[in-house]
């Protein structure tokens, strides 16, 4: 999609992949719910999800409006540390 941008006639085939890309992530959300809750939960957030709708099915392509907000981006999983050997 980032190349894409760049070309003004190509807008709209971006925003399909972006509205196709947060539908994936939405359906993960629902996947990894019974494994990664908080994780779930997040995920619904960021996506401005609303809680009571947020695990409810819903048709491919159908879940979000048009001009549909998302949050910012936040780390889920950070980067563990080790400890070097010097």
């Amino acid at each position: 999609p980032f190349t894409l941008f760049k070309d003004p006639a190509q807008k709209a085939r971006v925003g399909e992949i972006l509205h196709h890309l947060i539908e994936v992530i939405r359906t993960l959300s629902r996947l990894v719910a019974p494994f990664l809750p908080e994780t779930a939960t997040e995920l619904r957030t960021l996506l401005g999800l609303e809680e009571r709708n947020a695990g409810q099915p819903a048709p491919w392509g159908k879940y979000f409006a048009f001009n549909h907000k998302v949050r910012g981006p936040k780390v889920l999983f950070p980067r563990i540390e080790l400890p070097t050997d010097e």
